[in-house]
């Protein structure tokens, strides 16, 4: 299943991603990976944006001589067009990332659990439904990888047997990340869908790679399902299009602003103008629902506790 988890700042869409995770999805932060495609393409921002932040007394280069980002946002986010500027540079690749991602849940989830073919248990001297799906033993773009021949003997095809159902579907390694089309800076490894939130994965004999927002899914359990949290989303809709359902988490107004003080510390006034900002949202999904047939369903959240989480 593939989900957008959306709503206005501060609703609590992080929340619910860890309830998601908790149960099988694996969470992609839109955010985060955004911020990292800022950073790749910083060149072409500061190509772009400079001249025209010079002009409104805005320096968008920071002491080293990167993009100050705080800078952009205070350039971008008064001037809408400006904004749907920076959006044409970055979201294209955006998008290429994220359907890299819903392509593989997509073929994910149209694969049967357990061996799905008699010989192939046979081979294994296994019993059907072992656990080691077809995608393991043949090696199908995406799976696990592939034993290309049988091992010589029964402990050995045991052996690997185990071995293979270990790994969770999916990407496997950077080979397999490099099959589909992907950088690896994408952090989409066998270990990816394990990290901690903000983490750094550690693959034996290969470099760190950093991830995003992910939340962690026990060993050798394979996702069940892709969790999108965008709050935005509807602005790339070839991807909200693909998704079966829209999970929009909202907040009272009062509880969202005091969570962006506590949050980021910043006055009251500024608070407001972001939440302002985000006016219309809600309407923008119940329409986008509405045209494609896509279940939405709307989830309070007030806090964190026990109680919330079982009605969640």
């Amino acid at each position: 299943m593939i989900v957008c988890v959306a709503g206005p700042i501060a609703a609590g869409k992080n929340y619910v991603c860890s309830i998601l995770a908790e149960r099988g999805f694996f969470c992609l932060d839109a955010d985060q990976e955004i911020h990292k495609i800022i950073g790749e393409k910083q060149a072409e921002i500061l190509s772009r944006f400079s001249q025209i932040a010079a002009s409104r007394g805005i320096n968008l280069r920071a002491a080293d001589g990167s993009l100050d980002r705080r800078a952009l946002g205070k350039l971008l986010f008064k001037d809408r067009t400006l904004l749907a500027e920076q959006e044409k540079i970055l979201y294209p690749e955006f998008v290429a990332r994220v359907q890299v991602l819903i392509d593989a849940e997509k073929e994910a989830s149209q694969k049967p659990k357990g061996f799905t073919d008699q010989n192939a248990a046979a081979d294994f001297s296994q019993p059907e439904g072992c656990g080691i799906s077809n995608n393991f033993i043949n090696a199908q773009e995406g799976g696990a990888t592939g034993i290309e021949s049988k091992p010589k003997t029964a402990g050995e095809n045991y052996s690997q047997a185990q071995d293979a159902a270990q790994k969770p579907k999916g990407f496997t390694d950077q080979n397999a990340a490099a099959d589909f089309g992907r950088p690896e800076s994408f952090g989409i490894t066998n270990n990816s869908i394990n990290a901690q939130e903000g983490g750094v994965t550690e693959i034996a004999g290969k470099p760190k790679i950093a991830h995003g927002s992910v939340q962690p899914i026990a060993v050798g359990q394979p996702a069940r399902g892709l969790a999108i949290n965008a709050a935005l989303l509807y602005k790339t809709p070839s991807l909200l299009r693909q998704c079966q359902k829209i999970i929009y988490v909202d907040a009272p107004l009062l509880v969202r602003a005091w969570r962006i003080r506590r949050r980021d510390r910043l006055p009251f006034a500024q608070i407001f103008r972001r939440i302002k900002s985000q006016k219309g949202l809600l309407q923008e999904y119940q329409r986008f629902a509405a045209d494609y047939g896509i279940e939405m369903v709307r989830v309070w959240n007030w806090g964190r506790g026990v109680a919330r989480r079982r009605r969640f």
